[in-house]
């Protein structure tokens, strides 16, 4: 299984969730508010976390560029890790 993240500005958060559920409504994901800094400057950051099957063809990418389009972001940050998870 993989775990993408994605690291932004906690800002426009209705309009980020529109955009993950309009890709991700077959996989879901976990919203979290934290805060983070960006060139010493503090900031409220927002940590994005979805699981999904390696065969599935999530487009990580995409979703990531338009919250950075939408919030008006230089750049954001995405992650990707290999984990075993457990559905019970």
């Amino acid at each position: 299984m993989l775990k993408y993240t994605i690291h932004t500005e906690n800002k426009n958060l209705r309009g980020i969730k529109d955009i993950l559920n309009n890709h991700l409504g077959y996989v879901g994901y976990t919203l979290n508010e934290c805060k983070g800094a960006w060139k010493g400057k503090a900031e409220k950051s927002l940590k994005i976390e979805v699981l999904a099957d390696h065969d599935l063809n999530v487009p990580i990418n995409s979703i990531a560029e338009q919250i950075r389009d939408r919030n008006k972001q230089d750049l954001v940050l995405v992650t990707v890790e290999n984990v075993e998870a457990i559905l019970l």
